[in-house]
């Protein structure tokens, strides 16, 4: 249901999992939220990732369903935030991670990226075995109309 000009971004991958930060377009002095989702048919009991934001962007709120872990704004991740998860079930829910809501600030333009870096991300294998596992990440923007 399109309804105004959107910039569409498609993400290929030949891996098997990909965690993606969603780009997304608002205006200065407004919200915009991003969704943070992951690809892949797996089980996946634990992760560890850094996610930092551009220094025109301000974190509202989030979706805190996931009974995550997340530190925001302590000393090591100015402008950013840790996500971990560690337990014995998959906590994505329908492949989300976490959303959250950021404010833009009156004065941005242009693209304001999002960038994440990985820890680490451990699996259930079919024995219930905690193996390490590779996945892609893939950015993303948001985009100052």
């Amino acid at each position: 249901n399109v309804t105004k000009n959107e910039t569409v971004r498609a993400v290929y991958s030949d891996e098997k999992n990909v965690i993606v930060a969603n780009s997304v377009s608002g205006t200065a002095g407004g919200t915009v939220t991003v969704l943070f989702e992951i690809t892949g048919n797996v089980k996946v009991c634990g992760f560890d990732f850094a996610m930092f934001f551009d220094e025109n962007l301000e974190i509202v709120s989030y979706d805190n369903d996931l009974d995550l872990d997340v530190v925001f704004n302590d000393a090591a991740y100015e402008n950013g935030a840790l996500l971990n998860y560690s337990g014995t079930s998959d906590k994505t829910k329908q492949r989300d991670i976490i959303e959250i809501t950021f404010k833009i600030s009156d004065s941005a333009s242009g693209k304001l990226p999002i960038t994440m870096v990985m820890n680490s991300i451990k699996e259930l294998d079919s024995n219930d075995i905690y193996i390490d596992t590779e996945y892609v990440l893939v950015n993303g923007v948001v985009t100052v109309e």
